[in-house]
């Protein structure tokens, strides 16, 4: 099942799904890629731009904050508003630790309602893993017990 698919099944149990109307969210894969969509539709041009535009702030951000002191890691999140427009990005969950979510809104009365909501409906959706395989946190070895002599054989050739 895609990506899209298994938000817009994990979506619908949602009990805040009101939410949906005046805001578009998007699952972001840490390289920027658009993994999926919510909500209020935006042109898969603005959705591609915004999703690597928003993934690079985060991580421009969080190489910056390399630089405080007693820094906190705990459910990080990064904001730019308005008093009625602008974008929210949380980290990822536990269970999707590649997926970052963004919510952008416009011309909505109540922000504040936004960060609250996302919140928890991140934790909601996080209860689905929608990328499987290695979640990057493990090491992948491609070669095993190679040896110093087999290294030797495979530069050969080049005289090394």
């Amino acid at each position: 099942m895609s990506v899209e698919k298994k938000l817009i099944e994990k979506i619908k149990s949602f009990s805040h799904i009101d939410l949906l109307e005046s805001i578009s969210i998007l699952a972001l894969s840490v390289e920027g890629q658009v993994l999926g969509h919510l909500g209020k539709k935006l042109s898969h041009n603005k959705m591609q731009s915004m999703g690597a535009l928003l993934v690079g702030l985060w991580q421009a951000s969080d190489t910056l904050t390399d630089l405080i002191e007693n820094k906190d890691d705990e459910d990080l999140k990064l904001s730019f508003q308005s008093s009625s427009s602008g974008y929210y990005l949380l980290s990822p969950g536990h269970n999707n630790p590649k997926v970052f979510w963004a919510f952008i809104f416009e011309g909505v009365i109540n922000p504040g309602k936004i960060k609250v909501l996302s919140q928890k409906l991140r934790d909601h959706m996080d209860e689905v893993v929608y990328l499987s395989g290695n979640a990057g946190n493990e090491s992948v070895e491609l070669f095993n017990n190679v040896t110093d002599e087999e290294m030797d054989k495979l530069f050969s050739f080049a005289g090394v």
